[in-house]
């Protein structure tokens, strides 16, 4: 015991040095050629979310001297932050003209001069690129564009984030819509921080009110609250040990510790009770209990713990880390419940235990009718329930795989309220990648040839894919042309021919001139860029985007000149949603498997083994139908539902067949073996089962949807799952057991 608690004073204060990280590109799926092909091209040019955007309404009309000339002077104060490289905004915006000696930027809007103001007007609605990228559909709203730097972690993004507040609220646009990577970040950070309380703190008294209730004792309450502490302080610490860091998903740990963790205690409390009642001493109950509930108990904690692992198939890492940190802590559940418990039992006298009422008897007749009820009908029993669980499964069919960026934000967050104005009002916020690689190598991406398949691509993307604020190095050419052609808008297209193309060639040192072409073409030429923004309408309409555009590639350009793939973060992320079904289909086959192999090892019937399977798969099933019912889409969050519900929900199936494996075996009869173990076991299923749904619908609390749902339908789970294990499993087994008798 000793030994114990010096390796939890140790294991508390690594716990108490775990970090909140929210890294979003732990979400892309790992060992994938995509990915590190993402990453090399990453290196030749920037990161695609490194911006950050501020939407500001006009005062009534956009032409206004003062209104212009803050925004001007906003601009040109954001541009000295820290960590900021460039700003653009309508005042910043210039036009290049190339006369007779050199080249010339003129202001697209001189908000200096209101005198220009009205060809100032007609020339920026004229503008390529302007209308949804700088200035919104309805003329009414500016946005400002901040580039920062790559990959800028939490301190100096915060920096930067007060500093932008500073200057929004100093020029009198504090009422400004950000949006933006660092924004996000620092949102989930502190989301996730106050969510890891709530859930720490609610599932602790959830717990407490359970027990009090449950045993109405001192001791009852404080035995159990002691180990599940212990348990949770030792999943903790021993993540901070092997040097995680707590995320959007572990946040749900503790609570999932508490309430797993609690099955076991209760289990071998309520049988160590129940024999104390019978007359038994302490060490004879204690005795008892271990033997009749220790092996049910250690195959549930096997079961749980691997239904865990096998989140291990999913190739995204928070995932996977969260699947292997609560099988260890279910485990470490399982070491400190059976090897610290049983010592403090029998410290405590029997009278801590003594009950104020007479709640067995209760349990008993209730359980007791209930049995008989449920053998008398249990042809309409089983009709009534099949067909329900039919109806509900049907759902399954409307079931689909589908996310946006910010799908686990609500919509009245201020995050998401700006998200949606940038959506409604702009091109968007989702950035959208492409890869542009010149395959012959007798040609690079000012070849004349080459920005023709470019120039076939860019109108697809603008007028079909939706790319509305897209750039490559054909715009600098198109603007190359302008600038050669007096600045008219009428100029801003690839010249028509070749011939037209090579008069231009003397001017394409100009280029060079431009800094920001190098992030849209590499120093050879021959890789290039398309950037830009679009709106984030889901990854199901953007698979469906992005099948479209793989064929029109495929039928419209000459793919042994220049290949375009489609990459980036957003593409990244779709992908990986894209994965979740064959990733949870491949966990639940090892669930499956696993209670079959479990079930066997424990009756050693195959008929039985396979009912045991068929009545944890019925809930999963309806499960899946309601979400289709409901229109709730597979997503991170809500794809690992299934795999934690079936290790959890599987417990109770184990418990019944390990009681009614010791009935048999006692010599009882089928049918009375059956009954004992409704009746025994009756009580600690529907306690643990109530204690496992009120815990996870703690979750329902949480500002994240998808942890949200996943509170939410673990519990809808668990219900059915008590369900089919108190009505479907006991007739189905009384059937099978009076053939083979």
């Amino acid at each position: 015991m000793r030994l114990v608690m010096l390796l939890t004073a140790v294991l508390a204060f690594s716990a108490s040095q775990l970090e909140l990280d929210y890294d979003f590109e732990s979400f892309f799926p790992k060992n994938d050629e995509e990915l590190q092909d993402y990453f090399n091209y990453r290196k030749a040019f920037e990161n695609d979310n490194d911006f950050m955007l501020l939407g500001i309404e006009t005062p009534g009309r956009l032409f206004d001297y003062a209104f212009l000339n803050s925004i001007d002077s906003l601009c040109d104060s954001l541009r000295r932050l820290p960590n900021i490289q460039w700003v653009q905004s309508i005042t910043t915006y210039t036009l290049p003209i190339i006369g007779p000696m050199s080249l010339s930027q003129v202001p697209l809007v001189h908000s200096g001069d209101s005198l220009l103001y009205v060809q100032d007007s007609v020339r920026l609605f004229k503008e390529p690129g302007i209308i949804g990228n700088l200035v919104s559909t309805d003329g009414k709203s500016i946005c400002i564009i901040l580039k920062h730097t790559d990959m800028m972690d939490k301190e100096p993004g915060q920096v930067m984030l007060n500093g932008v507040d500073r200057l929004l609220t100093q020029f009198g646009f504090a009422d400004a819509h950000k949006a933006g990577k660092i924004l996000a970040q620092e949102t989930y950070i502190l989301k996730m921080r106050n969510e890891l309380i709530l859930f720490t703190v609610s599932s602790f008294l959830l717990v407490v009110v359970f027990l009090f209730f449950t045993f109405r004792t001192w001791a009852g309450i404080w035995l159990p609250v002691l180990i599940i502490l212990l348990i949770v302080i030792w999943v903790l610490g021993f993540m901070q040990w092997v040097g995680a860091k707590v995320n959007l998903v572990s946040t749900i740990m503790p609570t999932i510790m508490f309430i797993v963790g609690m099955s076991d205690v209760v289990h071998i409390l309520s049988k160590y009770i129940d024999e104390l009642r019978m007359g038994l001493g302490r060490f004879e109950a204690l005795k008892k209990s271990i033997r009749e509930v220790g092996m049910s108990t250690f195959y549930t904690s096997l079961t749980t713990a691997v239904g865990f692992l096998s989140l291990l198939t999913v190739s995204i890492a928070p995932i996977r880390e969260f699947g292997l940190f609560t099988s260890a802590g279910v485990l470490f559940a399982f070491v400190i419940t059976y090897g610290l418990l049983p010592a403090l039992l029998i410290l405590l006298p029997k009278s801590a235990f003594k009950s104020h009422f007479t709640d067995k008897s209760l349990w008993q007749d209730i359980l007791h009718r209930s049995f008989y009820e449920l053998i008398h009908h249990r042809v309409k029993v089983l009709v009534v329930f099949s067909l329900i669980s039919t109806l509900l499964c049907a759902g399954i069919i409307l079931l689909k795989v589908n996310i946006t960026l910010l799908d686990d934000i609500d919509d009245e967050d201020p995050l998401k309220q700006s998200f949606m104005f940038f959506e409604k009002q702009f091109s968007g916020v989702r950035p959208f990648e492409m890869k542009i690689t010149v395959v012959d190598p007798k040609a690079t991406l000012l070849s004349y040839e080459v920005l023709q398949e470019i120039q076939k691509v860019d109108s697809y993307l603008k007028s079909e894919y939706g790319v509305k604020s897209g750039m490559s190095v054909l715009d600098f050419v198109k603007g190359l042309n302008r600038a050669s052609n007096g600045g008219s808008v009428e100029a801003f297209t690839l010249p028509e021919d070749s011939t037209a193309y090579d008069e231009l060639q003397g001017k394409i040192s100009f280029l060079t001139k431009m800094p920001m072409i190098k992030t849209f073409a590499d120093s050879t030429r021959r890789l290039g860029r398309f950037g830009g923004r679009t709106q984030d309408l889901g990854s199901r309409s953007s698979r469906m985007k992005n099948e479209a555009f793989k064929q029109f590639v495929k039928e419209n350009t000459d793919t042994t000149l220049v290949q375009f793939q489609i990459t980036g973060t957003a593409y990244l992320l779709d992908k990986n949603n894209d994965s979740l079904v064959s990733n949870m289909m491949k966990g639940l086959g090892i669930g499956c498997l696993l209670i079959t192999i479990i079930s066997l090892l424990i009756y050693r019937n195959i008929v039985v083994a396979l009912i045991a399977l068929l009545v944890n798969i019925v809930p999963l099933g309806i499960i899946a139908g309601i979400m289709g019912f409901a229109s709730i889409p597979l997503q991170v969050g809500t794809s690992i539902i299934f795999t934690i519900a079936f290790g959890i929900a599987v417990d109770d199936t184990i418990h019944f067949l390990g009681r009614m494996k010791v009935e048999l075996d006692k010599g009882k009869s089928p049918i009375y073996a059956i009954k004992r173990t409704f009746i025994s076991t009756g009580k600690a299923l529907i306690i643990t089962s109530l204690i496992l749904m009120a815990g996870f619908l703690t979750l329902i609390f949480s500002d994240f949807n998808g942890t949200f749902y996943m509170g939410l339908l673990v519990s809808l789970t668990l219900f059915f799952a008590l369900l089919a294990d108190l009505i479907l499993l006991p007739l189905l087994l009384i059937q099978v057991l009076k053939r083979k008798s």
